[in-house]
């Protein structure tokens, strides 16, 4: 019983950690209007996320990047494209929540 309690608390630690990194990456408001994007229209390649924040591309790929590090988004390279999208039902249930839908 002991360890099935310690356990859950192992859990609950890891569960709690990757909320807390999700909401750091998403602190900033480029990555929250990234993801929501990415969210809202499945996935989108870097030309179509530029031309939607009217950023520079090297500013956009460097969100990107931090947000694939973190485990945020997921990539799939298609030619000379890639694309990201968004798999993890966590991120997508935060940026439902900040977002108010």
């Amino acid at each position: 019983m002991t360890n099935v309690f310690y356990m859950e608390l192992n859990n609950l630690d890891l569960e709690l950690e990757r909320s807390a990194e999700i909401l750091r990456v998403l602190a900033h408001p480029t990555r929250l209007q990234i993801v929501h994007q990415l969210v809202e229209k499945k996935a989108l390649n870097v030309s179509a996320l530029q031309h939607f924040l009217n950023l520079p591309q090297s500013t956009v790929s460097q969100h990107l990047h931090k947000m694939r590090n973190h485990k945020v988004l997921l990539h799939e390279r298609k030619g000379t494209e890639v694309f990201y999208r968004v798999d993890d039902e966590k991120v997508k249930q935060t940026v439902k929540i900040l977002m108010c839908k």
